[in-house]
């Protein structure tokens, strides 16, 4: 976007690692060595955005985390609003920065088998809503915008792929 003649670019401070283990080793994208994000808790995280609130171009407008796929319920994403909230309340104390936006990424499941639970995103979504507001009181914190990106959930029920086998493996 442009401000007063100058182009700005927006940073969400992509993927925060926020430790959350709630899923499958394989499509957990919360752990510290996963390829994605900066770790908050190694203050690494905290040193990344100091540099980027110290350039000229860039206006960081908050934070992005994403803590893997498969998620059924709001409680996991509970707990990334929580990791998300202490975050950003000690760089409002250190730094004076206010986070606007928290992008908690995506996930929700889908119904692959009979077995995978019903994923009721309104509820979900309900749920996630007042755990922020009453985190973001209890802390006095601004209320931030929240982004979450449903992906698959609202659209593989959609149609399948299939697929021909063309070849087979033999493991001796």
């Amino acid at each position: 976007c442009c401000y007063d003649g100058r182009i700005f670019q927006n940073l969400s401070c992509s993927f925060l690692n926020c430790q959350i283990f709630h899923t499958l080793q394989a499509i957990n994208t919360g752990r510290i060595d996963c390829q994605f994000g900066v770790p908050i808790e190694t203050g690494q995280a905290a040193r990344f955005v100091a540099a980027a609130l110290t350039m000229e171009h860039l206006e960081v407008e908050g934070f992005h985390s994403h803590i893997g796929s498969q998620i059924f319920e709001a409680e996991p994403f509970c707990d990334a609003v929580d990791i998300l909230l202490d975050f950003a309340q000690g760089l409002r104390q250190d730094l004076g920065f206010v986070a606007r936006t928290f992008n908690l990424g995506g996930g929700f499941g889908v119904r692959y088998r009979d077995s995978d639970p019903v994923v009721n995103i309104p509820a979900n979504i309900q749920a996630l809503a007042a755990h922020l507001t009453q985190g973001c009181l209890a802390k006095d914190y601004p209320l931030p915008r929240i982004l979450l990106e449903p992906g698959r959930s609202i659209v593989a029920d959609a149609g399948l792929t299939l697929y021909r086998v063309g070849g087979e493996k033999t493991i001796e």
